[in-house]
């Protein structure tokens, strides 16, 4: 890894887990700034530089738009629950069944919501039901936007963009076949209808493995097994994961993409592999 990308990596694993390593600040700072906003991660090394108590030798004209990223993504993400709230009571109102899937889910499960960032939120829905879905978000001032059949895009304002999908994963990839549409991934509880612990993993590697081969997935997909792992109150049944996984054509990938979220951001060790494989995430596309 270059020295800006070790210094991302480390202050990543400060920000969500404080993990106490000592960070290098011999950087090309500029090369930083557009390595992680890339990524979509400018909150989250704002916050880890700050917990490994090094702000104070961040120059300025990083710390300013750092600074600007974290006050954006705190006011994003107060939009974007203000719409979720309003959805939430018309969709339950209609009686239509849905699910929040992906960073909706496990933003809670960061040191802060806010911190980790979306482009959008994606709503697992009955295709039956667009035409009422169609009616309800026009009524909070949804303007419709891309369509290809897999889904149906909104923008509300304050700048949310929601996808309404009928299945986790885009339909004509080999994943999207094994794991759609995900309704057999839910349960009904107190609050409504849930994905298992067991599907929001699933939903997380696949989503991973879906855009790993169709255009870059980026470090944040890392960091979200990692902490799917780790931070999230309930385990998963490990057996059924492996099981789904299998079946997919997925274990020896994601056995892999686990071991990677443990070296960068946990007590895991290099390989020449991991090595590669970080490289890759790294400097490739980053979906978003």
């Amino acid at each position: 890894m270059t020295r800006e990308s070790e210094l991302l990596i480390a202050a990543l694993g400060w920000a969500v887990t404080n993990k106490n390593k000592e960070l290098s600040l011999s950087v090309d700072w500029e090369k930083l700034l557009r390595l992680t906003k890339r990524h979509m991660l400018l909150p989250l090394l704002g916050d880890g530089l700050q917990k490994a108590g090094c702000w104070e030798s961040v120059p300025q004209e990083v710390a300013k738009p750092l600074e600007k990223a974290a006050m954006h993504a705190v006011y994003h993400d107060a939009q974007t629950e203000h719409i979720r709230a309003k959805l939430e009571k018309e969709l339950k109102e209609e009686k239509i069944p849905y699910v929040f899937l992906k960073g909706s889910v496990l933003k809670y499960d960061y040191p802060e919501p806010a911190l980790r960032t979306m482009c959008d939120m994606d709503v697992l829905v009955h295709t039956e039901d667009y035409p009422a879905i169609e009616r309800i978000s026009r009524g909070l001032q949804g303007v419709p936007g891309h369509s290809d059949g897999n889904h149906r895009n909104y923008q509300f304002p304050g700048g949310v963009e929601v996808e309404f999908h009928p299945n986790l994963i885009h339909q004509d990839t080999p994943v999207g076949t094994e794991i759609n549409p995900g309704w057999q991934y839910t349960e009904q509880t107190a609050d409504g209808i849930q994905m298992t612990e067991e599907g929001i993993y699933l939903n997380t590697l696949c989503h991973l493995a879906n855009h790993f081969v169709t255009g870059g997935v980026g470090v944040r997909f890392v960091l979200d097994v990692w902490v799917n792992r780790h931070l999230r109150k309930n385990p998963v049944d490990r057996e059924k994961v492996e099981t789904e996984l299998t079946r997919f054509g997925l274990l020896d990938f994601a056995r892999n993409i686990e071991a990677l979220a443990e070296y960068w951001f946990g007590a895991g060790e290099s390989t020449p592999l991991l090595e590669e494989l970080g490289e890759y995430i790294l400097t490739s596309g980053s979906h978003g």
